[in-house]
């Protein structure tokens, strides 16, 4: 996943944005649980932080996807949170009818992006 926030950088536009949603949706889809329990686990967070000096990974996700540098507003924080909750959910919910070595067909795919544009869109 760092990766993949490294490769796409920051996002400028809804390009940008969808392209970063579907290498996440990719990643989290392929790797599966594992990047579900990271981004879920405070624990795991919080030795990450430790061991990098970077936030954890449900922040960097969340920033890179509402493109907020520095500080973010209260609601840059929420809409961030909840899209990453998105993802790992729209995936845990795939997974459980689609085990390894399911591939992520680019129906479900797109859905799964659009959901998580959603949740990240202003309003």
């Amino acid at each position: 996943v760092s990766c993949v926030l490294e490769e796409h950088g920051p996002v400028d536009d809804a390009a940008e944005r969808r392209d970063l949603v579907t290498a996440l949706i990719d990643v989290v889809a392929e790797v599966g649980p594992h990047v579900v329990v990271m981004l879920a686990d405070p624990a795991v967070e919080k030795h990450i932080r430790a061991l990098t000096g970077e936030s954890g990974l449900p922040v960097r996700i969340g920033r890179a996807l509402v493109g907020a540098d520095g500080a973010p507003a209260a609601t840059d924080r929420i809409r961030a949170a909840c899209s990453v909750a998105s993802l790992q959910a729209g995936i845990a919910a795939w997974r459980e009818d689609n085990p390894p070595p399911a591939v992520l067909d680019e129906e479900t795919k797109d859905a799964l992006v659009n959901i998580v544009l959603a949740v990240i869109a202003r309003h």
